[in-house]
C-alpha cells in the first residue's frame, strides 16, 4: 500500500513540475512516468487518464492555497484589514510555491473551459473576497461598485506580479523571491498599499459615524 501511495505522489509531483513548465498539451504521459520513475501504465492505474492526473495536480496546488487564503481572511478585523491579510497570504503562497503561477498562466491562456477543480477553487476564492468587500460596502469603509469587479482589483495585482517575476528580475532587477534583500517585502508592501487605496472609500465606517452622531446629540442636549 505504501509503495502504491508513493508512486501516486511521485506521479503528481512529476506532473506538477512538467505541466508548469510545458503546459498540459506539451506534456506526455511517457515524460511524466519517466520523471516519476514509474512504468508507463502507472498513470492509467492510479488516475485513469492524463486529464484526471491533471485534475489531481490542480487539487494538489489549489486546495492548500484556498485553505491558506480562507484562514487569512477569516479574522474578525475590519474589512480592509482582512483584505490585506488575504492579499499577503495570496502573494506569499504564490511565491513559496513557484510552480503554481506557471500552472495558472498556462491554463488561463487557453481558449477552453477551466477544469472543474480549478473552477471550484477560483469560485470559492472569489466568493470569499466578494463577501469581505460587501461587508466593507455596508459599513462604508469600501467603495461602492460591483463586488465581482472589485475582486479583480484585489487578485489581479499579486497574480500579475508573480506571472511577471522573470521580466521584473531581468529588466527591473526586482526579485520577488528575495527575502534577505527585502525585495519580496518591498513588492508586497507596494501591492498592499495599492489595493487598499483602490478600495478605501475615504468615508468613515458607519460604526464610527454612529458613534460620532451619538456624541453630537449628547452635546446638543447639554447645550439646551
Amino acid at each position: 500500500m505504501n509503495e502504491l501511495q508513493d508512486t501516486r505522489i511521485a506521479l503528481i509531483t512529476a506532473a506538477r513540475a512538467l505541466f508548469a513548465e510545458h503546459g498540459y498539451d506539451g506534456t506526455s504521459i511517457k515524460t511524466i512516468t519517466t520523471r516519476a520513475r514509474a512504468n508507463l501504465g502507472a498513470v492509467t492505474y492510479h488516475f485513469g487518464t492524463k486529464e484526471k492526473l491533471y485534475h489531481a495536480v490542480l487539487c494538489s496546488v489549489g486546495e492548500p492555497f484556498l485553505a491558506r487564503l480562507k484562514a487569512a481572511a477569516g479574522g474578525s478585523g475590519r474589512p480592509l484589514d482582512r483584505i490585506e491579510a488575504l492579499v499577503r497570504a495570496f502573494f506569499n503562497h504564490l511565491s513559496d510555491n513557484r510552480e503554481m503561477p506557471s500552472l495558472m498562466l498556462h491554463e488561463l491562456s487557453l481558449s477552453r473551459p477551466i477544469p472543474p477543480p480549478l473552477q471550484e477553487i477560483m469560485g470559492q476564492v472569489f466568493k470569499t473576497v466578494a463577501g469581505i468587500i460587501q461587508i466593507g460596502q455596508r459599513d462604508g469603509s469600501i467603495i461602492h461598485g460591483n463586488p465581482s469587479l472589485l475582486v479583480l482589483s484585489v487578485l489581479a495585482l499579486p497574480a500579475y506580479v508573480m506571472w511577471m517575476r522573470i521580466p521584473l528580475h531581468d529588466v527591473a532587477g526586482v526579485d520577488t523571491h528575495d527575502r534577505s534583500g527585502g525585495g519580496r517585502g518591498r513588492i508586497l508592501k507596494h501591492i498592499v498599499i495599492s489595493i487598499r487605496r483602490s478600495l478605501e472609500s475615504g468615508a468613515p465606517a458607519r460604526a464610527k459615524t454612529s458613534s460620532g452622531s451619538g456624541l453630537s446629540k449628547r452635546k446638543a442636549g447639554k447645550a439646551k
